[in-house]
């Protein structure tokens, strides 16, 4: 056992590599048949220095090499992403709920739709409910009677309302 190798075998690759994987002396005693008393022989010989410290070096350059083009991704957006399933899964719990409000059940089902790439459902407005002073609701009729056919949005025509604001009707809206 006090010699030095001149030559590798492939049982010696073996325990190489097996080294590199960070694998127990029991491991590598299983599967190359060695003793363990050889294998720590081996692993002081120069020859077997020489080439682990070589095959270190190329696996270390390798992995510089591919993590240059592996993406890192945010770990905080990788948490979400894995999750999206689960909310997914609550909002459908939610919309099927019959015993939650109907509300909730609207937006969690909005919210489904949104997110399979429907969008928000268009609203209609077919009449107002806004409360507002007698003068603001005849300076509103004044106003959308002046305008005629130009359109003016549920937002427009709310903060004028609210705010009691005096808009140009001739410029149809924002």
């Amino acid at each position: 056992m006090g010699h030095e190798l001149t030559k590798l075998n492939s049982r010696h690759w073996t325990v190489m590599q097996m080294d590199l994987l960070g694998r127990s002396v029991e491991d590598i005693a299983t599967v190359t048949g060695y003793s363990y008393d050889w294998i720590t022989h081996l692993r002081c010989t120069d020859r077997y220095k020489n080439e682990i410290a070589e095959l270190r070096k190329q696996l270390n350059s390798k992995i510089v090499e591919l993590t240059g083009t592996i993406r890192v991704e945010d770990p905080v957006a990788a948490y979400f992403k894995r999750r999206a399933l689960d909310a997914a899964k609550l909002i459908g719990n939610v919309m099927d709920d019959s015993n939650a409000e109907a509300a909730l059940r609207m937006r969690a089902a909005e919210s489904i739709l949104e997110k399979a790439g429907y969008g928000k459902a268009p609203v209609h407005v077919d009449s107002l409910n806004l409360q507002a002073s007698p003068e603001a609701v005849g300076q509103l009729t004044e106003a959308l009677q002046k305008v005629g056919q130009q359109n003016f949005s549920v937002k427009d025509i709310e903060r004028f309302v609210k705010q009691g604001e005096k808009k140009d009707v001739n410029s149809g809206g924002e």
